[in-house]
């Protein structure tokens, strides 16, 4: 083990003598974990160790290092590493353009406030001077203190010595030492990934994915980097699905041998052959299975409440899609139920482990369906209709398909719910509640938190003032919102034409119109999904 400066770090992590390999997951820290990282260095406080790899048998980096460059690979500390970049303005020789630009958007500053208070971290709203780090680090002492003086002049700042002094200590960041462990010539990549799991085990925050992925490298060299990733980057892009890589593989290693656990997957077998021929059905899988929950409604795995209702949806989707019987409607109602009902909210691993296993043994799509039954009642759907309402909840999935399928057209604008998915972002989708939570809690009006008082409309709808402050049946008749529009919105038709006239609830009528709402929304849900 030895010491290096941050200078030579950033030096070697610009021209491409340190890389990542390419299973290495990409930069994920916050601007938060930025900040403490820079706090600890300019207090001379340790940072933790560095692990490099030496070797020549492997050489396949995220991106392609300087022609006749055998590079040492970082193993352990690409976020600090790509942080330390952040702090100086040098981008890291494997970063993209596009992505170094987002990552360097969590600059780091010294932040000055009015009364001569100075801190470094992120941009902080009191500062009324906020100078770049990585326009101050690489200024010598006298010529930092005096762009200090300069700045503070400039706001009407007349205390600078505290920003002066704590700009010399942001100087010596560059000459920290940061203690770098370098693994030998000897090690082969399934022993770097043996390594990643006793980082794990010793508390490093290192995902099941990476572990896997680094045998996947081993066995399939640039595999990771040209098939892997890239179709991950192309859906993100295309269609803005961010899917987590340990829940592709864990839909694979469910393919390839009924395991949701990938950890248990054969070594080789999993990660030298059965990966690749699994792979080309599951992109298809995937790829035709996002396209028809869009039809559905569902834009974007952000409005499922439950990943793992998304592995056990493209495991079945590959599995049985071009074979008879196959039928996406009973798929879709499965997943949609699994859902609202939180089949994975108790044990997750352990269920998904035994569906898994149900879907590898099936022999067809109904026997599949059968082995992995949602036990949901009636009475169940009422109670789960009932409850407070949240954003990107298991209810705003609900409520979100059946306005979709209904094709509910906004309260003003002449557009449906599937239309403003695809508009600009002034008409996206907003939630809404009927009567605004704040005049209720006001007016003594109890339950405006309720699914039943939320619908759907685009954003720049919901932005009218009269909706956000005022009740129903004194907005609707301001606006002149249709009595067909409020019904499309699942609002019982003796409600819709009270709201249209302009005639008022009280507290207990509007107990009763949430109760209606309810049935309403019930009767559609259990209609639709066949429960």
């Amino acid at each position: 083990m030895a010491d290096r400066t941050v200078r030579a770090i950033l030096q070697d992590t610009s021209s491409g003598d340190w890389n990542i390999p390419e299973f290495q997951r990409e930069f994920e820290w916050k601007h938060e974990q930025i900040s403490i990282l820079c706090n600890s260095l300019y207090k001379d406080l340790p940072v933790g160790i560095l692990t490099v790899w030496k070797t020549t048998k492997y050489n396949e980096p995220q991106m392609r290092p300087v022609s006749g460059r055998q590079p040492l690979w970082i193993v352990d500390g690409q976020q600090r590493i790509t942080s330390l970049c952040i702090m100086a303005g040098i981008k890291p020789y494997w970063m993209k353009n596009v992505d170094w630009q987002e990552a360097f958007r969590k600059r780091i500053f010294l932040n000055i406030e009015h009364d001569g208070k100075a801190s470094i971290g992120r941009p902080i709203r009191k500062a009324v001077a906020k100078i770049p780090l990585d326009e101050l680090i690489h200024k010598k002492p006298g010529e930092a203190q005096r762009y200090i003086q300069g700045k503070c002049l400039e706001f009407n700042i007349s205390q600078n010595q505290e920003a002066s002094d704590l700009a010399v200590s942001a100087l010596m960041i560059l000459d920290r030492n940061i203690p770098v462990a370098e693994v030998g010539e000897d090690k082969a990549v399934e022993d770097i990934a043996e390594l990643y799991r006793r980082l794990n085990q010793q508390g490093t925050k290192l995902r099941q994915a990476q572990i896997m992925l680094a045998y996947v490298s081993q066995y399939n060299p640039g595999w990771v980097r040209e098939e892997f990733y890239p179709f991950l980057e192309n859906l993100s892009n295309k269609d803005e699905w961010e899917l987590d890589p340990a829940h592709v593989l864990q839909v694979a290693t469910i393919l390839a041998e009924g395991k949701a656990r990938v950890g248990l997957a054969k070594v080789p077998d999993m990660w030298e052959s059965q990966i690749k021929q699994v792979w080309p059905n599951l992109k298809q899988a995937i790829d035709s299975s996002i396209l028809y929950l869009w039809d559905k409604g569902i834009t974007d795995q952000a409005m499922v409440p439950s990943s793992y209702t998304l592995i056990t949806l493209f495991a079945l989707q590959c599995k049985f899609m071009q074979k008879p019987g196959y039928d996406f409607e009973q798929l879709f109602n499965w997943f949609t139920i699994a859902n609202l009902s939180g089949r994975y909210s108790d044990a997750p691993l352990e269920t998904l482990t035994d569906d898994g296993n149900a879907i590898f043994e099936s022999v067809n799509f109904d026997d599949a369906l059968g082995k992995i039954p949602i036990d949901w009642t009636k009475d169940q759907l009422k109670e789960f209709i009932s409850q407070k309402f949240r954003d990107n909840s298991a209810q705003a999935l609900l409520l979100h398909v059946l306005l979709w399928s209904t094709k509910a057209k906004d309260l003003l604008e002449p557009l449906s719910i599937p239309a403003l998915t695809q508009a600009s972002q002034s008409l996206e989708p907003h939630w809404h509640h009927i009567i605004p939570q704040a005049w209720g809690k006001n007016n003594s009006f109890k339950g405006c938190d309720k699914t039943a008082n939320v619908t759907r409309i685009c954003g720049k709808t919901n932005k009218q003032s009269s909706l956000k402050s005022k009740p129903p049946w004194i907005y609707v008749p301001e606006l002149n919102i249709s009595k067909e529009a409020l019904i499309q919105h699942l609002i019982p038709e003796k409600y819709a034409e009270k709201f249209v006239k302009g005639q008022p609830l009280s507290p207990a009528e509007f107990n009763n119109f949430l109760k209606e709402r309810e049935n309403l929304i019930y009767s559609q849900a259990a209609s639709l999904f066949g429960i």
